[in-house]
């Protein structure tokens, strides 16, 4: 069996993460997120994929959050006509 070594994670008001390779800042959308598309970095190249199984409870929840701020856009849109 092998350990996987657990990412540190910054806490910050931006989106996104920090590329472990190069610390450069990736902005992620929710909507990437939940496409799983691997992210990749612009700088070093790296490719982060989203482990679907381990993240299933996080990816159902920002799928439930989009849907809401899709339905909050529209609600907001029809309130302008």
């Amino acid at each position: 069996e092998t350990s996987e070594k657990t990412p540190q994670v910054e806490i910050s008001r931006s989106p996104g993460i920090n590329c472990p390779e190069c610390a450069t800042r990736l902005v992620v959308s929710i909507q990437h997120l939940i496409s799983l598309e691997p992210v990749v970095c612009p700088s070093c190249g790296l490719e982060l994929e989203i482990d679907e199984q381990k993240s299933r409870g996080a990816l159902d929840s920002l799928r439930k959050l989009q849907s809401g701020l899709n339905q909050a856009a529209k609600v907001r849109q029809e309130s302008q006509l």
